[in-house]
C-alpha cells in the first residue's frame, strides 16, 4: 500500500513536534518490533520521546536498523541516508519517507 507525500508531511511534522519527553540519561532503548510501515513510524516516535537528543533522521535510521536492517543497509551512505539530515530539512526527510513507504512491503 503506497503512502501519499501528504501523509508523510503530516508524520514528519507530528514526530518533530513529539520532542521533549525525557526518560533520563540512562534510559535503555529496547529493540522495536514494528512490522508495518505505520508501526515503524510509531516506533520512531517512541524512540524520539525516549532519546530527545537524537535528530529525527538519526532516530529514523537507528530504528530502521533495528527493525529492517536490510533497508537501513540499502540507505546507508546514499543520497537518501537520513542519519545526518537536519530536522529542518523537511524535503530530504520526505524523500526518505516516500522511498521507505514504497519499498516497505516489496522488500519484506
Amino acid at each position: 500500500m503506497a503512502h501519499e507525500p501528504r501523509c508523510c508531511t503530516h508524520v514528519v511534522w507530528s514526530i518533530l513536534g513529539a520532542r521533549g519527553v525525557s526518560h533520563g540519561a540512562g534510559a535503555h532503548v529496547n529493540t522495536f518490533a514494528g512490522t508495518t510501515f505505520d508501526a515503524f513510524l510509531a516506533d520512531v516516535r517512541k524512540r524520539m520521546r525516549m532519546l530527545p537528543h537524537e535528530r529525527y533522521g538519526q532516530a529514523l535510521f537507528n530504528t530502521l536498523e533495528e527493525t529492517r536492517p536490510e533497508l537501513a543497509e540499502a540507505l546507508r551512505a546514499t543520497a537518501l541516508d537520513p542519519f545526518y539530515v537536519s530536522d529542518s530539512d523537511h524535503r530530504a526527510l520526505l524523500r526518505v519517507h516516500a522511498w521507505l513507504a514504497e519499498v516497505w512491503e516489496s522488500r519484506a
